[in-house]
């Protein structure tokens, strides 16, 4: 309890309540979707300490070596660190164990953390099958969590979980949480005839919003505290151009994408987790599990590329970096409307407002109907043409 007290978790949010009782009463496997701050990590951490305290007590000074209890998969290396560091704060004074692995660490390193003694081990999916060799898989329960439920992992879901497993949904499925505003704003890619561009656009936000304070140096170096951000764009250099812009413009930001080093990308997150840098500027290998604390705003420079009417769910995860565990967030979206991914995809960002109960600018809704009636000429071209 006092584990808890310390990480600051003062009551039980609803995935919590319906989880931890059928993870430390019931033998049950588990699927459980709920939305992205909600407290999943809790959810089945807590129970899973819980039950390896028994284990811990029978075995007394003896060390558990190779065969750890629990093994949490996870899809990216910065999700299984920050995993490992919240079960670290959970099992203080317990007496339970906790190791990582990944790709970047040493395949001798990790297999010595396992014969140290381990009872919880996290990993990547690609370390961890270094470590299978057989298809032999003794007796244990499977509980997957997720924000988001796409219909391709179904296959996933009957292959490893058993048939009597219980499936737990907190809200609506693949919505957005009720905790995040969205906004949609109509924003060229760049600023032509006195309109401003996206850059334009967003340097105007975070230099007049009324929390933007001027911060002065001893050294001259006075820098503009603007709220906690996370900004999206979809492409790497982007990333760094933007990140170097902010700079420019005495606004401190961080940039975070798959091509940085692994350490590089901790000192990044570190960076923002810390309030060294107040904007971090990602590509969507930070969209996914990332908890940091009082984001205010997210805000997608570029909305996801990807055909969202699909089972891609990029948009949810994103803005779900902000609004977390009850918290008041806002997420602020710049529609293209030369895109044509943004065009092609305002159906589904109209079905994701609607379904939040959030307001949906009209402008939105021709789009919609522009893209009908193209592809009611185009199909129209084609069949004349046969």
């Amino acid at each position: 309890m006092l584990n808890v007290q310390l990480k600051k978790l003062k009551k039980p949010t609803p995935v919590q309540r319906a989880v931890i009782p059928l993870i430390t009463k019931k033998k049950n496997d588990l699927l459980c979707h709920a939305q992205t701050g909600s407290g999943k990590t809790a959810a089945f951490l807590l129970p899973i300490i819980s039950k390896l305290q028994h284990f811990v007590r029978k075995r007394g000074f003896e060390t558990n070596s190779y065969t750890p209890y629990a093994i949490i998969i996870s899809p990216t290396k910065e999700l299984v660190k920050q995993l490992y560091d919240d079960a670290l704060a959970f099992s203080i004074r317990t007496g339970v164990t906790v190791s990582y692995t990944f790709g970047d660490i040493p395949m001798k390193a990790s297999v010595a953390s396992l014969t140290s003694g381990c009872d919880i081990f996290i990993a990547t999916c690609g370390r961890l099958s270094q470590f299978v060799e057989e298809k032999y898989y003794p007796s244990h329960r499977v509980l997957m969590f997720s924000a988001t439920y796409e219909h391709s992992i179904n296959d996933l879901v009957q292959s490893f979980l058993r048939d009597d497993f219980v499936q737990i949904n907190i809200g609506q499925i693949n919505s957005a949480a009720d905790t995040v505003e969205q906004t949609f704003l109509k924003v060229n890619k760049h600023t032509l005839n006195g309109v401003n561009g996206k850059q334009d656009t967003l340097l105007e936000f975070l230099l007049k919003h009324e929390k933007t304070r001027l911060v002065p140096q001893p050294n001259g170096d006075d820098y503009w505290r603007v709220p906690k951000t996370i900004i999206f764009v979809e492409q790497k250099r982007l990333s760094y151009r933007l990140g170097l812009s902010l700079n420019d413009n005495n606004i401190r930001a961080s940039s975070y994408n798959s091509d940085l080093t692994l350490k590089m990308r901790y000192e990044a997150v570190s960076r923002f987790a810390t309030d060294q840098c107040d904007v971090l500027v990602a590509t969507d290998v930070g969209a996914r599990g990332l908890n940091f604390p009082n984001v205010q705003y997210v805000i997608n420079y570029d909305l996801p590329s990807r055909d969202l009417r699909g089972p891609q769910n990029e948009y949810i995860h994103r803005i779900g970096r902000t609004g977390r565990i009850g918290n008041v967030g806002a997420a602020i979206s710049y529609f293209d409307p030369s895109s044509i991914n943004d065009r092609r995809n305002a159906s589904y960002f109209i079905k994701v407002l609607q379904d939040s109960r959030q307001t949906v600018p009209e402008w939105m809704f021709e789009f919609v109907k522009g893209n009908e009636t193209s592809s009611k000429e185009t199909f129209k071209t084609c069949s004349n043409n046969n």
